[in-house]
């Protein structure tokens, strides 16, 4: 009996369009539906066939040969495996953050379960076995991998696609995980402060943190004021962190472009801001910055800077009689993205919290979560 599998409502937020990927799959009708605008994920499983428990039967996902050209572990090794991926459950989920890629994997395995009027593999046929377990390594597999066992099945474009929706997914809930521990990090830094613990500059309290904070590294690099030393000595910390947004770092290269600091520093002989900054135009063109995330106001607000760094950078050696240093490259264009998380708690003069953070500020998520956590 053909069998229908829909996986729909996986909202990835309002960045994306909802978009419908039909996979067929030997006659089934296998969509994921992803899209919404609510900001979190979920997932609703519907379907269109209801097969008789009692007569179940099932059509292979695989190639006839498939059985034989994989290297299957033994029966009770998969099924072993599958209910291990089946339990997964997210101890953060009742605060409605995204799914996971354990939770979005163990979602689709249960919708082909339910499609196949099974609850669990103990009652799976050894070739329906073979085929939840296969498409399970494909979801988890690197790219290359994937790409290889995708091979084995009837539909591989199908089975790469989901596996993208799956990827789409962990990358969504990976930000979540980040922004949300940025926000613990800052909670424990403000139960400090209360008790007078405080590290006393800025750039020592952002390093104390320990995780990324991607919004707050935005806020610091912009609002700092180059003439103190504190305040530019964590700037170019930030600036100088992997997790650094390109839109960060593209407004930062777009003020030394136009207001001189690059020859102010050149005159004075100060040589270790300049290596510095030398060090984040070759980390730009060597491209060590792989975040972009946040949205410059407007978005094309450094895009007509290149000319401007390129006299700045004739100057620089001029004035140095160095080399020249390379130009960044496609560094000044457009940085659509989201708004900027608020950090207004933060006093980059005193370098200290100046009251709790809200999880609001830091991860979207229901106001009823919000108000649970």
């Amino acid at each position: 009996m053909p069998h229908r599998l829909l996986l729909s409502g996986l909202a990835i937020g309002p960045a994306l369009a909802a978009v419908v990927l039909p996979l067929p799959v030997l006659g089934t009708a296998v969509t994921v539906a992803i899209g919404g605008a609510t900001g979190i994920y979920a997932l609703v499983a519907s379907f269109k066939s209801t097969p008789n428990p009692k007569t179940r039967q099932s059509q292979s996902l695989l190639l006839p040969a498939a059985h034989r050209l994989a290297d299957l572990p033994d029966i009770e090794a998969q099924r072993r495996s599958l209910n291990a991926a089946l339990s997964h459950r997210d101890k953060n989920l009742h605060l409605g953050p995204p799914i996971d890629r354990n939770g979005a994997i163990a979602c689709i395995l249960r919708r082909f379960l339910a499609s196949w009027a099974a609850r669990v593999p103990e009652v799976l046929a050894p070739d329906e076995l073979a085929d939840l377990w296969l498409l399970d390594q494909v979801l988890r597999a690197s790219p290359g991998d994937a790409g290889r066992l995708a091979q084995l099945f009837l539909a591989p474009g199908a089975i790469l696609a989901l596996r993208d929706e799956v990827d789409q997914l962990a990358a969504k809930r990976a930000i979540f995980d980040r922004d949300h521990a940025a926000y613990l990090a800052t909670q424990a830094h403000w139960e400090k402060v209360l008790r007078g613990d405080d590290s006393g500059s800025l750039l020592m309290s952002i390093q104390s943190l320990k995780v990324p904070d991607i919004d707050l590294w935005h806020r610091i690099v912009l609002e700092h004021d180059p003439g103190d030393p504190q305040q530019r000595a964590a700037a170019l910390w930030c600036l100088r962190q992997r997790g650094c947004d390109r839109a960060t770092v593209a407004a930062y290269l777009a003020f030394l472009a136009a207001d001189g600091r690059l020859q102010a520093a050149a005159r004075l002989g100060d040589e270790v801001y300049l290596d510095t900054v030398h060090d984040i135009i070759e980390r730009w063109n060597a491209g060590f910055y792989r975040v972009a995330e946040l949205a410059l106001s407007p978005v094309d607000a450094v895009a007509g800077d290149a000319p401007r760094m390129t006299a700045t950078l004739d100057e620089l050696a001029r004035l140095t009689g160095q080399r020249r240093w390379p130009d960044p490259h496609g560094v000044f264009t457009d940085y659509p993205g989201r708004a900027p998380g608020l950090r207004s708690n933060w006093s980059l003069r005193d370098g200290s919290l100046t009251e709790a953070p809200r999880l609001r500020d830091y991860v979207d998520l229901p106001e009823r979560a919000i108000a649970r956590a």
